[in-house]
């Protein structure tokens, strides 16, 4: 009998020492976001960094970089940055020849603003609109989140440079146009409401007063 015993004595120890069995919910919420990871810049500025803005189906998810004083407690007005690229390349940390240009972002945030600097999908992942519908996206993302991200929702610019501008100036005059929105989000609801829009494209500047594009339009 010892001997009979002997081999398994190791895959009963292996199963008296087994730890306990996952233990989850189901539910049909989104899950919470993960923790956060945050850069500190001078003057006191705080970039949350790949805060995630949208997941399109069957694509990457998106993500933004934030840069916001750390001290300024009311609602802040939004600027944001679109990369450049040729629409082929390029990232949210991008600025052409600039070298270090998430620390030109947070010298505007130390301005008294909140600085999103966003990405989208590009020409080879996506074929158009879907960069234009992508920066929408994240914008109608930060205004839902206001208040969380201490964002003043009814002032919000918007700028790039070279293929980063021409998506700037297409998000602010395209207002109303059905095939550049974004899909409606059924998880998020509608955010009507008249907001400025400001957009700078290379050193163009345009400026548009208009019906917020940010939301669903009236049905």
């Amino acid at each position: 009998m010892k001997r009979g015993w002997a081999p398994i004595l190791p895959l009963l120890a292996l199963t008296a020492a087994a730890p306990p069995p996952l233990q989850f919910e189901v539910g049909r919420q989104r899950p919470a976001p993960w923790p956060e990871t945050a850069a500190r810049f001078p003057h006191g500025i705080r970039a949350s960094a790949d805060i995630i803005y949208s997941q399109p189906p069957h694509y990457r998810p998106l993500r933004l970089d934030l840069y916001r004083p750390h001290t300024r407690k009311a609602p802040l007005p939004l600027i944001v940055h679109v990369h450049g690229g040729a629409w082929m390349t390029g990232t949210k940390r991008h600025g052409g020849p600039i070298k270090d240009f998430p620390s030109v972002l947070a010298q505007f945030a130390a301005n008294g603003f909140a600085v999103a600097s966003v990405e989208y999908r590009l020409d080879g992942e996506a074929p158009f609109p879907a960069a234009i519908q992508d920066v929408k996206t994240a914008i109608r993302f930060l205004r839902f989140h206001a208040r969380e991200y201490g964002i003043d929702p009814a002032r919000v610019g918007i700028f790039g440079g070279s293929a980063g501008g021409q998506l700037a100036a297409l998000v602010s005059t395209s207002c109303g146009v059905a095939k550049l929105e974004p899909p409606a989000d059924r998880d998020a609801p509608d955010l009507r409401g008249g907001a400025e829009i400001g957009a700078g494209a290379g050193d163009s500047y345009l400026y548009s007063r208009c019906r917020s594009w940010l939301c669903r339009q009236d049905r």
